[in-house]
């Protein structure tokens, strides 16, 4: 599991691929909509 935001941005840079889909789903307060647009 990541450790952080950014961690978890690399570990899906590395296994996403075109045409997958992901749910990014957590609390505000994990601030994860900046997950969501670092992939978009």
């Amino acid at each position: 599991m990541p450790a952080d935001n950014d961690a978890a941005v690399h570990w899906l840079r590395g296994h996403v691929v075109a045409g997958d889909v992901v749910l990014i789903k957590a609390s505000r307060g994990a601030h994860l909509d900046m997950v969501a647009a670092a992939l978009a």
